[in-house]
């Protein structure tokens, strides 16, 4: 029996946000159409994310542990991946602002003018003249554990597994070599201001955004403000 020929794809570069290291990908085959639609019959937020980890996951030659990739990074790769796979053009619709008006308008995003909402945060914190922590940018993992019942001790877990190791002018103490108990006994000795700048790190991590405030309804003539921010509106 015959052995059919195998087919290439071009490998494309891209550089990641994060640390601006140059990754290779390849644009979305068949068997990735196949994983989206799927999860789009699933109809399930959990199943789509899956599914975009798997897709990014194949696609860039399995790199890097997909769950600790992250999310910004994982953002723009799928910006990359969608642009050259499908396009750059994608045609969406919204309903109009008005609240009188049933009309749903019709809007066409450019993916090249989706950009970064700004830029990468300083992820080294001093919490004294001599004592730091460094963070690991928010990765899919991470944000598997948010929920919208999250609980303090949830929160204070999610900021526990962020940090990356804590410094001192002397010494570096990684934190997969610190034991739980005594990480949780520093983060307890934190003040709250300090807290509170953590918080501030992860809420300035930038996300794909793209915006049009000119979008006018073809029905009522109301002119409809669009923003589109996060991986979610441009899956």
């Amino acid at each position: 029996m015959s052995t059919l020929p195998t087919l290439t794809s071009t490998k494309y570069v891209t550089t990641l946000p994060s640390n601006k290291k140059s990754i290779d990908f390849r644009p979305f085959l068949v068997k990735e159409e196949k994983i989206f639609l799927l999860a789009i019959e699933s109809g399930e937020n959990s199943m789509m994310i899956q599914a975009v980890k798997n897709v990014i996951d194949n696609c860039t030659f399995n790199q890097f542990d997909i769950n600790k990739l992250p999310m910004v990074d994982l953002e723009w790769i799928f910006l990359e991946l969608r642009k050259k796979s499908k396009g750059e053009i994608v045609e969406l619709r919204k309903k109009c602002s008005n609240e009188k008006c049933e009309q749903r308008v019709n809007f066409v995003v450019n993916l090249e003018e989706v950009k970064l909402d700004g830029e990468m945060p300083d992820n080294k914190i001093f919490l004294q003249d001599d004592i730091g922590i460094v963070l690991r940018y928010p990765s899919v993992g991470i944000l598997d554990m948010l929920t919208d019942t999250m609980s303090v001790q949830d929160q204070f877990n999610m900021i526990r597994e962020s940090i990356d190791c804590v410094f001192t002018n002397d010494e570096v103490f990684p934190k997969d070599e610190v034991s739980i108990e005594d990480m949780d006994s520093f983060l307890d000795s934190i003040t709250d201001t300090k807290f509170k700048e953590i918080d501030t790190f992860f809420k300035s991590v930038p996300q794909l955004k793209w915006e049009n405030k000119n979008i006018v309804c073809e029905k009522c003539g109301t002119i409809n403000e669009v923003m589109l921010k996060g991986l979610k509106n441009f899956l």
